[in-house]
C-alpha cells in the first residue's frame, strides 16, 4: 500500500468562476489540482464530504497501473483544503479503477474497486480508517462469494461502523447489494439484498446511498429505471417502496438522498428519433409514512444540455450539474444551483468555468456542498495539451440573507442597505453597508425585533448585542470582514446558526441625533 503526506496546500484561486444570474455575482474561492497531476488520471471524478475532510477519486490514475486508479485525502486547514495522502491499490493490476466510487463518514471512509482482480472484475471495497497517525487501510471487503464480472465497488457507502457496497454487474446481470458491519471479529457480510421477487431487474445497485436505516438503490426496471427504498428493522434490510413518476415512467436515475427527500433524474421521453433526450429533476419526500413524489425542476438550459447528470443536496440548498451531450460537445456545461423558499425550489442562477475549452471538462460531473461552498470535481480538464488531468473547482455560494427592514435616507443623499458580499475564502463572512457619509461606524448582531424608533433611523436587531469592532468608511461604505474560525467569533458564527445584523454610523449633518442605521438583515450560515 502506497501513502504519501504532503504537508504543504497545493491551492491557487481560479479567476474565472462566475454565478451566472441576474447581477452575475462573482465568488470564486479555488481551483485546485492534485499534488502530483498527471495525464488521463480523471482526478475529481468522485467527491465525497464528511466534516472538513474531502475525499476524491482519480479512477484512471497510472501509478499503480494503468487505470489502476487512486484516491485522495484532502483536509480544509483554514485558508484552504491542504492534501494529506494518496492511495492506489495494493496490486498492481491494471484497469481496476480504483477510485471509481468514494465515500468518507467521520474517521472511516471506503473506496470502491469494481475491477478488482480476485475474481475477474469481482470488485471490492477498501476500507480506511484515520487515527493518531492519519489515514490507514482498515480492511479489505469482498464478497462471501465473489462471482466473475459483478463489479462489486460500482457504488460505496458508510454510515458509522457499517458499510455497503453495490455491484450491478454488466448490463443484463441482475445485480445485488452487500451490507457489511464490523463485529467483535472484524468486517463482516451481514446481508445480501437483490430486487424484489416480483420486480424483474437488471443492473440492481447501480447507485447506493444510506442515511440512518434508510437506504436507496437503483435499478433498471422491466421498462425503465427506478428507485427502490429499503428501511432497516430488527431483522436486517427490507424493500419499503419502488418510485416511479407520475407521469412518463421513463428512466429515473438516482443522484442523492438525505433521509427524508431523494433527488432523481427522469427522461422525458421524444418521438421516434429520441437521440438526445430531455432530462429533468424529480424529488420525492417522505411524508405521512409514504414516499411522494415532489417538485419537477426543469432547469435554464437547453436540449443539448443533460440537466441532472449529478447533484448535491444539502439543507436547503440543491446543486444540480448540467453535462453537455451534443455529439460535437460544443456545449458550456455548468451548474445550477437552485434554494428552498416557501415549500418550492427557486433557480438562484448558474455556476459557470472559464478555465479550458467549452465542454473540454466534464465541469460538475461529482459535487458536493460544504457549509456556504460548493466543490465541483472537472475529471477531464485539460492542462496545456493534456486532457483528463482533472481538477476540483470551489465556489462561495452567497449568503442566504432575508432583509427585516429598511433604512431611512442619510447625508449621502440615500439610505444605507446592508449586504453579505462575496468572498474567496469559504471562512470569511463580509459585511457591507452604504451608502454612508465619511464617517466611523460599526456593525452589530443580536436577533430580530421589532423595528424601534432610535437615532435618526431605526433599529431593527435586539436581545443580547454582540458589537464588532469599528470601521470608517472608505468609498462611501462600511466594510467589515469576519474569519468565523477565529477563535474570537467561533463561539457565535457557528455552521447552522442565524444572526440578525445591522450597521450603526455618525452622522452629524443629517438630524440632530448625529447618527443612523443601515438596513438590517438576517444571515443564516449553512449546516
Amino acid at each position: 500500500m502506497y501513502l504519501r503526506r504532503i504537508p504543504t496546500p497545493v491551492l491557487s484561486i481560479a479567476v474565472g468562476l462566475a454565478l451566472a444570474a441576474a447581477s452575475r455575482a462573482q465568488c470564486p474561492a479555488g481551483h485546485q489540482r492534485a499534488s502530483d497531476y498527471a495525464y488521463h488520471s480523471h482526478f475529481g471524478a468522485e467527491l465525497a464530504l464528511s466534516g472538513d475532510t474531502l475525499l476524491v477519486g482519480a479512477p484512471l490514475d497510472d501509478e499503480a497501473g494503468h487505470n489502476a486508479g487512486a484516491a485522495y485525502f484532502l483536509e480544509y486547514e483554514g485558508d484552504g483544503f491542504t492534501e494529506v495522502a494518496k492511495f492506489v491499490p495494493p496490486s498492481s493490476e491494471y484497469g481496476q479503477e480504483f477510485g471509481q466510487a468514494v465515500d468518507i463518514d467521520g474517521d472511516l471512509a471506503v473506496v470502491g474497486s469494481s475491477d478488482h482482480q480476485m475474481a475477474f472484475a469481482a470488485g471490492a471495497g477498501f476500507l480506511y480508517r484515520r487515527g493518531p497517525g492519519g489515514w490507514a487501510l482498515e480492511d479489505t471487503l469482498f464478497a462471501d462469494e465473489p462471482v466473475h464480472a459483478e463489479q462489486l465497488g460500482t457504488t460505496v457507502a458508510v454510515e458509522g461502523e457499517r458499510v455497503v457496497l453495490g455491484a450491478p454487474g454488466t448490463t443484463f446481470y441482475p445485480g445485488r447489494v452487500l451490507v457489511f458491519e464490523k463485529g467483535p471479529a472484524g468486517w463482516e457480510e451481514v446481508q445480501e439484498l437483490a430486487a424484489p421477487t416480483d420486480f424483474a431487474t437488471r443492473n440492481f445497485g447501480r447507485r447506493v446511498l444510506l442515511a440512518g436505516d434508510r437506504m436507496v438503490v437503483s435499478a433498471a426496471g422491466p421498462q425503465a429505471a427506478v428507485v427502490l427504498v429499503y428501511e432497516r428493522g430488527p431483522g436486517g434490510w427490507s424493500h419499503s417502496a419502488t418510485l416511479v413518476p407520475e407521469q412518463s415512467p421513463r428512466g429515473l436515475g438516482l443522484l442523492d438522498f438525505d433521509g427524508e427527500r431523494i433527488v432523481t433524474t427522469h427522461r422525458i421521453p421524444g418521438g421516434e428519433f429520441d437521440i438526445v433526450p430531455d432530462m429533468t429533476v424529480l424529488l420525492f419526500e417522505f411524508e405521512d409514512g409514504e414516499w411522494k413524489q415532489g417538485q419537477r425542476l426543469e432547469g435554464s438550459g437547453d436540449s443539448m444540455i443533460r440537466f441532472g447528470a449529478s447533484a448535491a443536496l444539502r439543507g436547503d440548498r440543491l446543486l444540480v450539474g448540467c453535462r453537455d451531450q451534443s455529439f460535437l460537445h460544443m456545449q458550456q456545461e455548468y451548474a445550477e444551483l437552485f434554494e428552498l423558499e416557501g415549500g418550492h425550489w427557486t433557480s438562484k442562477g448558474r455556476i459557470e468555468p472559464q478555465l479550458g475549452g467549452p465542454g473540454a471538462d466534464a465541469f460538475g460531473a461529482a459535487i458536493v456542498l460544504w457549509n456556504d461552498t460548493a466543490i465541483l470535481g472537472s475529471p477531464s480538464e485539460y492542462v496545456g495539451n493534456y486532457g483528463g488531468v482533472g481538477a476540483l473547482h470551489l465556489f462561495n455560494l452567497p449568503r442566504r440573507v432575508r432583509t427585516l427592514c429598511a433604512s431611512t435616507p442619510n447625508s449621502s443623499g440615500a439610505a444605507a442597505e446592508l449586504e453579505v458580499e462575496c468572498t474567496d475564502k469559504p471562512s470569511e463572512l463580509a459585511l457591507r453597508a452604504g451608502p454612508v457619509p465619511s464617517t466611523v461606524g460599526l456593525f452589530f448582531c443580536g436577533n430580530p425585533m421589532t423595528p424601534l424608533p432610535s437615532w435618526d433611523g431605526q433599529r431593527c436587531v435586539g436581545g443580547q448585542l454582540w458589537r464588532l469592532p469599528a470601521v470608517a468608511s472608505e468609498s462611501g461604505a462600511l466594510r467589515l470582514s469576519l474569519d468565523l474560525v477565529a477563535p474570537q467569533v467561533q463561539h457565535a458564527f457557528t455552521p447552522g446558526s442565524s444572526w440578525a445584523v445591522q450597521a450603526w454610523f455618525r452622522d452629524t449633518q443629517a438630524g440632530e441625533s448625529g447618527a443612523n442605521f443601515s438596513s438590517a438583515a438576517q444571515v443564516r450560515l449553512a449546516p
